[in-house]
């Protein structure tokens, strides 16, 4: 097992789709940790991580997640849930 710990200092925001800051944590090749803002109404490109796990946790409001292979599953989530 490792463990891995990651500092403000280890990552740097970036801002590829409007309305979106994103934070990658650590990418392995099984998972994807990235810390996000995501401003109200915002909706992003379809876009893949591949086989890789992708974690989230929702801090405050909600989101809808569609997923692989084909976009054909929705995940929703909300704070405290």
């Amino acid at each position: 097992m490792t463990v891995e710990v990651v500092s403000p200092e280890d990552v740097a925001a970036t801002e590829r789709t409007a309305g979106v800051v994103r934070m990658a944590m650590f990418e392995t090749e099984t998972a994807v940790v990235v810390q996000s803002h995501i401003e109200e109404g915002t909706t992003t490109a379809w876009h893949s991580h591949g086989d890789r796990h992708v974690y989230g946790y929702v801090v405050e409001g909600a989101r809808a997640v569609e997923y692989w292979p084909e976009g054909d599953e929705t995940r929703e989530c909300s704070a405290g849930a």
